[in-house]
């Protein structure tokens, strides 16, 4: 009778490489509590969420301080506040709306919203926590400088651009909705008026709303009101007073009138009632400024808040981004070298000019920045981007739309200010030279073709270009690049003038080859390099450092493609390239991408930890490369089994992302579930299953519920219920990232291949074979389609359809399979790779098993050399080798060759993570050595009793309990 080895082990494909007081309202006084219908107490239970406490109440709202225990997090749960004669379902939809409007903005100045849902008929709202204060109790604190006022009002500008970028407006910006966090940033809150400008017309009612509802009411009773007259009275523009077209201007105005306040100690309209304040407002009468304050706030800054507070919506700034540049530039600062001469004043070379005309004349040719961007992003690219995303009808696009339309409107912003503020840096106010100008002015040309290369691939967009979206757009040349003279003097030489046209033309291909491999085009993109290298060619283009340009995006599309071999040359001749031409950011990437690639996918762990100094020096100072390296370094770990090393630097690397992306970026989600599977592969599957969740949910608000990325962290969550044996906790998770797979991405893609794959993994580890083989023979069909037959995903489902004819005893079935997994593995990866390895040894197996001892051994020598040299002497693998070869010794009788290797390989399960039946199954087979030996009744039995323990703590009455307690029976 033929003996059967111990099952090998399984290819498992696993995806991984992600507060304060609440909306100004202060806590409450008792009698304010005592209103409140069905107040809540500490430890009630909403939904999932336990209540800690009252926070403070509102115009709308009661709010809590909640906990909740599925994310870990402390919340502030806002409930709508019954009563007081408010139509209920118009606030409740306002309350809806307020969620809606804030769930859209992801910026570090607006307060995050993170649920809407509705209990016992109240909806409320599950928004972030913070700690710290509202802006009229800092105000109230002390004295503030007019510079410590300025400061906050930038940052809460900042935060309304944001909204107004996403076409909302507040509509009730005051001192009540701002706050200052425990680190002192300021945060709008409180969207609850909130209202999307195009829905933001005039009323068709003529009359005014002052005189028919709240005319002789006083100011402060009339606070947030949410009946016709909707906001607050002391902060509201004329426009809405007589239900007026209002937009963003209008929250430009309150803006300016709690600016004021701030600065002045009290609001620049004065009115006992609201029909004296409106009188006020509407015709422009303002208070005198305070004589104790006057001559402490600049007058250039009173003059711009002067605009923004003007009647007419025309005559204030044209947007708060205009406004916050106005409030950012300083007279003070200026170096206007042409405006002196001895001890006074005079215009040198201004024939019939005032200086004032003289500098609106030069402000005049920076204005045209705006119209730079016709065509790259301007209302009809955005409506042909928008259709192209939304034309795919899928679940998520929505969503997709949403987030791309914000970054990228957000980002044309940006970058119009800074072109804007580039050439008036010179050209009117003499700050900058011509050289820094068009350095400067270059660097916006090389980000303007970025960003058109990116909206041109979005325009273009099919299912792919959608669920990658947020790749395009986020990856874009940061524009804080535009203002670093000294970087910008730094780089190269630029190429000769016979030359620019040829280098210009390259870099917009692989500009447009950059946006494709982003949104997962990848054939695409090489085909725009590969158009950009024959560029090169046929003018003979010399200019080395767009050479190091084309070749690293070589490198980056062929990685990408699975074929490591090709980037990894290609990178390492672009780190050469980038070298000489003391191309800096191209040397980073290149080390970064080398580091991977050589360190991790191609399992040459050490020679690719020689990159991680050069990567890390040179990432140094951008966050998201000093992230990018240590998730690079981390995965190698990891691949070397040093799993409290790869923890440490992924934690880093989340830290990282979260202080600069924010706490609900998808790249965060992206650490979250590398941390998750390091716990995994460390037998910690709490942690690991507590990280996978956070990861879900996030992707799940930042990107749909439907979104691909989504099923990613569905399908690294049921892997561990799986190897923690709740295999239909595992199923459910599993087929419903199939579901969202198939829908998302058709049911031939790749992708939908491994969730078929990983569900054959989980019926092969029930035994249940038949689904087993159906499972793998639909995603092996998938791949060969999509990604040819020789990929590294059929190797390993065909190395896994292998293990399942082992397990069925059909061994010549098990040995063909094997033995074209091998060749395919050592024709993509080299003789030397661990995968080559887990082939032999899987090979050696079945060998093993049909008594073929000599051929078995043969073969499991050549994985341990493999294993030992390419994952180090004391990796879990090693030990299963050695494990292997000493069952084979005993096979042939030779015990003593049998007990070194198992003593070795008990020493190195005893000193890993690997869960205690790992170890026992060690023990048991060095018990039987020993005892081959003649050492039957000292360590021999000792080992077996102690395997036994473990297997019937684990709760197991398997087929290894069994086989131990057998024989114990035999030899105690």
């Amino acid at each position: 009778m033929k003996t059967r080895a111990g099952r090998p082990n399984i290819d498992v494909p696993t995806e991984g490489s992600t507060q304060d007081t609440v909306a100004g309202e202060d806590r409450p006084r008792a009698d304010e509590a005592s209103s409140w219908e069905t107040a809540l107490v500490r430890g009630e239970v909403v939904d999932r969420y336990v209540i800690l406490g009252m926070l403070g109440a509102g115009g709308m709202g009661v709010v809590y301080a909640a906990y909740d225990p599925d994310l870990d997090r402390k919340v502030a749960l806002k409930f709508l506040r019954p009563g007081g004669g408010t139509d209920r379902k118009l606030a409740q939809a306002r309350l809806r709306r307020e969620a809606q409007a804030m769930a859209q903005l992801a910026n570090p100045h607006v307060v995050a919203v993170h649920d809407v849902s509705v209990h016992n008929d109240r909806v409320y709202v599950a928004m972030e926590y913070i700690e710290g204060q509202t802006l009229t109790r800092w105000l109230a604190e002390s004295k503030r400088s007019w510079q410590e006022v300025l400061a906050v009002f930038l940052e809460v500008g900042k935060g309304l651009a944001a909204a107004h970028a996403v076409g909302l407006m507040h509509r009730d910006v005051k001192p009540d909705n701002l706050m200052l966090d425990d680190q002192g940033r300021a945060r709008v809150m409180d969207f609850g008026l909130a209202l999307g400008t195009e829905s933001a017309q005039p009323s068709a009612k003529k009359d005014s709303l002052i005189t028919r509802h709240l005319g002789s009411q006083k100011v402060a009773q009339t606070d947030a009101q949410t009946g016709a007259l909707q906001g607050t009275p002391a902060y509201m523009a004329p426009e809405r007073y007589d239900a007026k077209g209002v937009d963003a201007r209008t929250d430009q105005f309150s803006y300016c009138v709690a600016f004021w306040e701030a600065l002045y100690g009290e609001r620049p309209f004065a009115g006992e009632n609201v029909a004296a304040l409106y009188g006020a407002v509407a015709s422009g009468k303002r208070r005198a400024v305070p004589s104790d304050r006057a001559a402490t706030v600049p007058t250039w800054l009173r003059q711009t808040l002067d605009r923004g507070l003007s009647v007419d919506p025309d005559a204030r700034w044209p947007t708060i981004d205009a406004l916050l540049s106005a409030l950012s530039y300083d007279p003070a600062h200026r170096r206007n070298r042409w405006l002196w001469a001895g001890g006074g004043l005079t215009v040198v070379g201004l024939v019939g000019l005032s200086a004032q005309q003289w500098v609106t004349a030069r402000s005049q040719r920076c204005s045209g920045a705006q119209a730079q961007l016709a065509g790259v992003w301007d209302q009809p690219r955005r409506e042909e981007v928008r259709a192209a995303v939304l034309g795919i009808e899928a679940s998520y696009a929505e969503a997709a739309w949403r987030r791309t339309a914000s970054t990228l409107d957000a980002y044309a912003s940006a970058w119009t200010a800074m072109h804007t503020e580039t050439c008036e840096a010179t050209t009117v106010r003499g700050e900058q030279s011509s050289n820094a100008m068009d350095l400067r002015m270059a660097c916006l040309r090389g980000a303007k073709m970025e960003l058109s290369a990116a909206t041109g691939v979005l325009g273009s967009a099919d299912a792919a270009v959608v669920q990658n979206a947020h790749k395009v757009v986020e990856g874009l040349r940061p524009l804080s690049q535009c203002e670093d003279v000294a970087a910008l003097e730094a780089e190269s030489e630029p190429p000769r003038p016979e030359e620019a046209e040829a280098v210009e033309a390259v870099r917009d291909q692989l500009m447009e080859a950059r946006a494709e491999r982003k949104a997962g085009r990848y054939d695409v993109a090489e085909t725009k390099v590969e158009a950009a290298t024959q560029r090169l060619a046929d003018d003979a283009v010399e200019y080395g450092p767009v050479r190091t340009e084309a070749t690293l995006e070589a490198g980056l599309v062929h990685r990408m493609q699975g074929r490591y071999e090709a980037s990894e040359a290609a990178l390492r001749q672009a780190l050469r390239s980038a070298a000489r031409w003391d191309q800096r950011e191209a040397m980073r990437d290149a080390a970064t991408e080398l580091l991977f690639v050589v360190g991790y996918l191609q399992r040459r762990f050490d020679e690719g930890l020689l990159y991680r100094e050069l990567a890390a020096g040179l990432a140094e100072g951008t966050p998201a490369a000093e992230a990018g390296v240590l998730n690079n370094v981390a995965n190698v770990h990891q691949a070397k089994g040093e799993y409290d090393e790869a923890a440490t630097l992924h934690r880093r690397a989340l830290a990282i992302r979260k202080k600069a992306l924010g706490a609900e970026h998808p790249m965060v989600a992206n650490s979250l579930s590398n941390l998750a599977v390091v716990y995994q592969a460390k037998g910690e599957y709490d942690e690991a299953a507590r990280l996978h969740l956070l990861a879900l949910d996030l992707r799940e608000k930042a990107l749909g519920a439907e979104h691909p990325e989504v099923a990613a962290s569905l399908n690294n969550l049921a892997n561990v219920h799986q190897v923690r044996g709740r295999y239909d906790e595992a199923e459910t998770l599993h087929r419903r990232a199939l579901a969202v797979r198939e829908n998302a991405l058709g049911a031939e893609h790749p992708k939908v291949a491994t969730s078929l794959s990983n569900l054959a993994v989980l019926h092969q580890a029930k035994g249940e074979y038949d689904e087993t083989v159906r499972l793998y023979g639909r995603a092996l069909a998938i791949w060969k389609t999509s990604l040819g037959p020789e990929h590294p995903k059929m190797a390993a489902a065909l190395s896994n359809l292998a293990n399942v004819h082992y397990a069925k005893d059909e061994f010549d079935q098990a040995a063909a399979l094997h033995e074209r997994v091998l060749a395919i593995r050592e024709k993509l990866l080299g003789a030397e790779h661990p995968d080559v390895g887990q082939s032999l040894y899987h090979l050696g197996a079945v060998h093993h098993s049909e008594g073929n001892f000599e051929e078995a051994a043969a073969l499991y020598e050549r994985a341990l050399v493999i294993r030992e040299k390419a994952l180090g002497a004391e990796h879990p693998y090693v030990a299963d080798t050695l494990l292997a070869l000493a069952d084979v010794a005993l096979e042939q009788h030779r015990p003593t060759d049998a007990v070194v290797k198992a003593e070795r390989a008990v020493q190195i399960r005893e000193a890993s993570t690997l869960p205690p039946t790992y170890v026992a199954r060690a023990r048991f087979l060095l018990a039987r050595a020993l005892a081959a030996t003649g050492d039957l009744h000292g360590r021999a039995v000792v080992l077996a009793q102690q395997a036994r323990d473990v297997y019937r703590d684990a709760g197991e009455s398997s087929a290894d309990l069994l086989e131990v307690q057998k024989w114990l029976d035999a030899h105690e």
